[in-house]
């Protein structure tokens, strides 16, 4: 049922207009991951198959879910990489996004290869990407929007890294993975998040 999770996923054909029917809160396509309230939508996917991110974002606007459109590259071999990347990915699956749609949409900054291994980008690197991530928006949309949307770090997140992550000027939030699923590793990243929104 809408708002719970294990009632609320779907997997197979035509999961948007099941997901409708149902009033489910989440639904699972391709290799996206889901969130109660919430549809991830993978970028990385959506690059070889152009137009797939946008029509399973506008498919969970549809339903009333707040998609969050994942972005980032499988391996890092230079410094380069990962921008060229996420332009690509930007091109091909955003450009079709309108306006108003855009305004209900999270975007995360997740780099493949810092997902399960324990390693994560630098603070210096999340930064650099999620720059540029809204200066694409600002030109592609207009600033005022690009600065109202939220950007966020998925990858890794830690306790020990999560404050030094968060404190980066366009990095909005974070969007964690195993670490969120156990309190002693969860409840240091929660109260890291909480000092700086309020010395902020």
């Amino acid at each position: 049922g809408s708002g719970e999770l294990g009632a609320g996923i779907v997997f197979g054909s035509n999961i948007f207009n099941l997901a409708a029917l149902l009033g489910l809160s989440a639904v699972v396509a391709g290799r996206v991951r889901v969130g109660t309230e919430g549809l991830l939508v993978n970028g990385v996917v959506a690059v070889a198959v152009t137009g797939v991110a946008v029509a399973q974002v506008n498919a969970a606007l549809a339903l009333k879910l707040a998609p969050i459109f994942c972005v980032g590259e499988s391996s890092r071999s230079g410094d380069g990489e990962p921008i060229e990347f996420v332009h690509d990915t930007l091109r091909l699956d955003m450009k079709d996004v309108p306006p108003a749609a855009l305004s209900k949409i999270l975007i995360s900054y997740e780099p493949v290869w810092a997902i399960g291994p324990g390693v994560t980008a630098t603070p210096d690197q999340a930064e650099a990407t999620h720059a540029f991530l809204r200066k694409w928006l600002a030109g592609r949309f207009n600033s005022g929007l690009a600065e109202s949307l939220r950007i966020q770090y998925g990858g890794s997140v830690k306790p020990d890294n999560a404050h030094e992550l968060l404190s980066q000027p366009n990095v909005d939030g974070a969007l964690v993975g195993g670490a969120s699923l156990k309190a002693d590793q969860f409840l240091p990243i929660i109260r890291a998040a909480a000092a700086l929104a309020k010395a902020g």
